[in-house]
């Protein structure tokens, strides 16, 4: 029986487009209705978003800042003025199951010791379908409007042994779709004429290509049956992990052909288990826990805030718990696109404040003194001479804007007591 009052907790800014599938996810919870509250930290939104959710959801807690905090200050906000001895912390760019939170409160009393954050399995929003084309590109796919994703873009990982060239593609359909589909499949030809398609693991298609020139269809028709057995979700998030420079990464996340892409889900992050650090696009958080470490750390705008309060909770002996069986769907950096100068300015910031306060001094200058020299100053003067001007003329820019913005706050996070051993960060990739 659950006794834990909940604060379901979200940040919001110029969101509105997000609110409403997110907030009706939120209230359709198999969680008691008198054990949670919703609310919303609106960060001084331009886009109606306040009386867009007064109007249509008048039940929801709102929070109002006149400018945008940031992630980890917004959050603090909002925490400070829930009801709950637990918040869950999430992202507006969701989806949650059903049972997301119920399963994550299960695993917090279920568990003995210092629980300071149970992090849930974060999947993209869309499913997947796992194509295989050998010896030919991926040219495109036409989807009929039931099965439109919500983001129409595919993932292609290559992969060319010498012998056989082949592709990897994963073709995304709405989540939400109960019904068969019919699709066409665009080919064209690479070194042979010869060719193969597989969905998962079963060859459904093979064929000679008279033209090298031309695209090539291929009608594909699945039952219902056949979509669900072979649609995949692709993880966004099962915890996260840091490198030796302090940089850290979804556990799930991988990089192919200097891309970052996301690994399909067949029960490789299945376990329950103690992780590194959570992400804060889906945590359940203990209140209890921080009053004894702290709030996010308002030095941080967006990035590694989640990381750093992660270390400090460990520090004190808190437990950071991985739950598979509490899964959100999530647009991933819906709210701020991914590698836009945003983006870059706000985790290369991010990351070297998180090293300042966690990792040996030196290691942490050392970092800092690269992160001047090589990227803000070294890396655009190669771009530059090799003949990229607009593209070194952008990395200089945001660079040197972190480092004009990182420098006193870093040499004050060197102060810092509680530090990771060097032997750890040796055993870090």
């Amino acid at each position: 029986m659950h006794t834990n009052f909940v604060s379901i907790i979200t940040l919001n800014y110029n969101g509105k487009k997000y609110l409403n599938d997110f907030l009706r996810s939120a209230f359709l919870q198999d969680y008691p209705k008198n054990l949670y509250e919703v609310m919303v930290v609106d960060n001084g939104s331009t886009d109606d978003s306040v009386d867009y959710i007064e109007k249509n959801f008048p039940e929801v807690k709102i929070v109002k800042s006149k400018k945008n905090l940031g992630f980890g200050r917004g959050n603090n906000l909002g925490m400070k003025h829930a009801s709950g001895d637990l918040f869950l912390l999430v992202n507006n760019d969701t989806i949650l199951m059903e049972d997301t939170l119920s399963s994550l409160v299960d695993l917090f009393n279920k568990k003995k010791g210092k629980v300071g954050a149970v992090a849930a399995k974060l999947v993209l929003i869309d499913s997947y379908l796992p194509v295989t084309i050998e010896e030919a590109f991926f040219s495109g796919f036409t989807t009929p409007e039931i099965a439109e994703a919500l983001n129409p873009y595919p993932f292609i990982i290559p992969h060319d042994s010498g012998s056989l060239f082949k592709e990897r593609v994963f073709i995304p359909i709405n989540s939400e779709l109960k019904c068969g589909i019919n699709f066409k499949l665009r080919i064209k030809p690479f070194r042979r004429n010869d060719f193969k398609v597989y969905m998962g693991n079963d060859l459904i298609f093979k064929g000679y290509l008279k033209s090298l020139t031309k695209d090539f269809s291929i009608d594909i028709n699945l039952t219902v049956n056949q979509l669900d057995r072979y649609r995949r979700n692709l993880i966004q998030n099962a915890g996260n992990f840091f490198f030796r420079d302090g940089s850290g990464r979804d556990r799930g996340a991988m990089i192919a052909a200097s891309r970052q892409f996301y690994e399909e889900d067949v029960g490789q992050y299945d376990k329950e288990e103690i992780v590194p650090a959570f992400c804060g696009a889906g945590v359940l958080i203990n209140k209890k826990a921080l009053e004894d470490v702290g709030y996010f750390d308002n030095i941080f705008f967006m990035y590694y805030e989640d990381g750093d309060l992660s270390f400090r909770l460990r520090e004190k002996g808190w437990k950071v718990i991985y739950n598979p069986k509490s899964v959100i769907r999530h647009i991933h950096a819906g709210s701020s696109k991914e590698w836009s100068d945003f983006f870059i300015f706000n985790a290369e910031r991010g990351r070297l404040l998180f090293v300042s306060k966690h990792w040996p001094r030196p290691k942490a200058l050392g970092q800092l003194f690269k992160y001047i020299i090589v990227d803000t100053f070294g890396i655009p003067v190669y771009s530059y001479f090799r003949g990229n001007w607009e593209k070194a003329r952008k990395r200089f820019a945001v660079r040197l804007r972190v480092c004009v913005s990182v420098l006193p706050a870093f040499f004050i996070g060197l102060f810092r007591t509680g530090r990771v051993k060097y032997g750890d960060v040796k055993l870090l990739m």
